[in-house]
This record gives C-alpha cells, structure tokens and sequence, in this order.
C-alpha cells in the first residue's frame, strides 16, 4: 500500500479511464441523435407519403374517366403491363373485346385499371398464344369478371385430355401447370369456347372482327400459334399479331396475297406491333403491306432490346406517322366519336411499372414501426 494512500480510501481512477467514460458518453450522446434525427425523418416521409399516395390511388382508379355511354362512339386502351401484352377495346355497341392479359407480376394494376373503368363484363377474351407474359392473369379475369367468349390457340390442356374433352387428335397437348390452370379456369366459368381459325368472324352493324390465320394446326413454338386479328370499326382497322414470328408473317403474306393485292382489307391504321417490337417481328414485307398510320408497342423495361431500332426504322420508311410506347408514355388510349368516324387522340394515363407498392400498406407498416420506434424512447427515459 502507498504511503500516500490513507487506510481505506478507495484508489483513484486514471485519467485514461475517465477519457473511456467520456468517449462512450459521446458515442450514445451521438447514437440518440441520429436516433431522433431518423425518427422525425420518418415521420415527416410518412406525412409526405399520405397525399401522394392519396393522387396515386385516384390516378390507379382513373376517377375521371368513364367509358364512353353514347352508342356508336368507342376506345381502343393499349394497358401497360410492363414486359407484356394487353389490349382492350370498346366496341360501339359496348361490347368488351379483351386480347391477352399480360404477365402475372401485372396482376393488381390490371385489376385496379379495369375497376377503374367499372367493367363487370367481358364479351370477347383472346389469349394469343400460351406465354406467360400474355396469359399470366388469365385466371384473375375470371375470377373478377363475368367472360362470355373465349378464344385460344390450338393447344390442349392436361384438364382438357383428363374431362375427355380432347376431339382432336392434331391439337397438341400443352404439359403447362399455368395453361392447365387457365383452361380450367376457362371451363369453371361456363363461356362458349373457341380455337383460334379463320373461321371466326365477329360482324356488327358497326364492326367486323377476324382470325386470319397463317398456322397450321400444329405448331414448334408458342409463338407461332398467334393469330393475325384485324379489327374493322366504322371503317378505321387496328390489327393484332400477338407474337407471331417472321416466319408466320411470311406465310400470312402468302396466304392471303390476292387479298392484299386486289383490295384495302389490310390498309392498316393503327398496329400493335407483334413480339413487343422485336426484329424476329415486324418485318419490312408485312410493314410495306399493312401500310400502318400509327404504331403501339406494348413492352416494359427488358434485356430484349424490345423494341427494335431496325423495326423502328422500317415503321419510318413505310410512313408510320406516330409510334407510341408503353414503357415510355404508360398506358394508350385511342378514342373515336360517331362526328368524325376517326381517330381522334391519344389519352396517356398513369405510367404503371413492374412493379407496385400498394401504399396504404406501407403507411400502415409505417406507422406501427413508428409507434414501436417510440416506445424504446419512452422506455429508456423511465430508466
């Protein structure tokens, strides 16, 4: 024992103990403000996030826009549904023509768009061909609304072959859980069905809807199964390849050569390019033959180089005056009234992405975190 040091007294701290003591103050003295600093960080993010998400929810709803009630007036609406497509088409009489329904990562802004829209009744639903990114919300139509007609390739199902409905052995037979779960989902509803053909012809007094097909009836690839659709209504046509190869454009231009020679059948005025505007697509022969006004292509952010620049390039030597994107202007809205009997104008909606955040659930996420957040504060101070 030290001299110094009186009988139990306790021996002093060091002063490198004591600079230990005052860093660590400063440590938590630091942590709390970066504590409180997140804390109302987030709390004035949620704030901000209310009235937006508020805007977005209206915008998702198209609060200001119904369909048109005048019979004889209708709109073509090119749906963005990121890498995908879907097209639906009010017809004058108000008939509902659906092709395709885009992937299944699309699924609540398709059913938000159409809600929107306060539609209970499909007419007409045509699946071009059995890719994901065409059929993928095939069954969630059915479940929300009533389908009166469906039209699907020449592929049978494993549902079909099990419930003895396969009547024809040159139908292939698709081994896919989705195209199985589709067809089922086909059947539950009870519509009338219908395999892709030339024999299909829809006619009204105001339009004519047709299946001009190219395939045989068996096919390599899903693709080729699509068929050519032109819609004629009160004289403007819009026409429809869904993915349909080079290859079937070909043979569609082969096909039906006396046609497009000798008439105006195929003077196309608005055409959704086939492939999201992929050059195995869209070839200049077709281009030169449909002769199309305006261009949509339907496609979202991918690695595909969708859509093509040679096929952008080729729309220009034809004398495509307008292309419109999905990916870039969001959902298309074509409209045409009964006054002029022509395209009118191009109405963009909101841009919907791949991918979306139902913001109610994170507001409410948010703010149980808040209130857990707040609590370590109060429970601290009562220590």
């Amino acid at each position: 024992m030290s001299k110094m040091q009186k009988e139990g007294e306790k021996p002093k701290k060091s002063s490198a103990s004591n600079t230990k003591v005052v860093s660590k103050n400063n440590k938590n003295n630091t942590a709390k403000i970066i504590k409180i600093a997140v804390y109302f960080l987030f709390v004035i993010t949620l704030l901000v996030s209310i009235p937006f998400s508020q805007s977005l929810e209206r915008a998702l709803n198209h609060a200001n826009y119904t369909f048109a009630t005048k019979v004889g007036d209708y709109s073509v609406h090119f749906i963005d549904v990121g890498q995908g497509d879907c097209t639906l088409i009010e017809l004058p009489d108000n008939k509902l023509f659906m092709i395709d329904t885009g992937p299944s990562t699309a699924r609540n802004n398709l059913r938000k768009y159409l809600s929107g829209l306060n539609i209970t009744t499909i007419d007409y639903l045509c699946f071009t061909h059995y890719d994901s990114d065409h059929i993928g919300n095939g069954s969630m139509i059915f479940d929300a609304f009533e389908v009166k007609n469906v039209f699907i390739p020449k592929v049978y199902s494993q549902y079909e072959v099990a419930q003895n409905k396969n009547t024809n052995s040159s139908y292939r037979v698709l081994t896919s859980p989705s195209w199985n779960n589709l067809s089922q989902a086909i059947y539950n509803e009870g519509c009338s069905l219908f395999y892709n053909s030339p024999d299909i012809n829809i006619l009204e007094e105001d339009y004519r809807i047709s299946f001009w097909m190219p395939t045989s009836d068996w096919a390599n690839t899903s693709n080729e199964y699509s068929p050519f659709i032109l819609v004629d209504i009160q004289g403007s046509k819009y026409m429809f390849t869904g993915d349909a190869p080079v290859s079937q454009e070909n043979a569609f231009l082969s096909q039906y050569s006396d046609l497009l020679n000798s008439t105006d059948t195929f003077d196309v005025d608005v055409f959704k390019l086939g492939h999201h505007g992929s050059d195995s697509s869209n070839s200049l022969a077709l281009l030169q033959a449909i002769r199309p006004k305006y261009a949509i292509v339907s496609c979202g952010a991918n690695n595909y180089g969708h859509p093509a620049s040679e096929v952008l390039t080729c729309l220009q030597v034809v004398g495509c005056q307008q292309i419109k994107r999905t990916d870039k202007n969001g959902t298309i809205v074509l409209t045409t009234s009964t006054a002029t009997s022509q395209i009118e104008s191009t109405t963009n909606f909101n841009h919907i992405t791949d991918f979306y955040l139902e913001w109610k659930y994170v507001l409410i996420t948010g703010f149980v975190l808040l209130a857990l957040f707040s609590l370590t504060f109060i429970k601290k101070k009562k220590m």
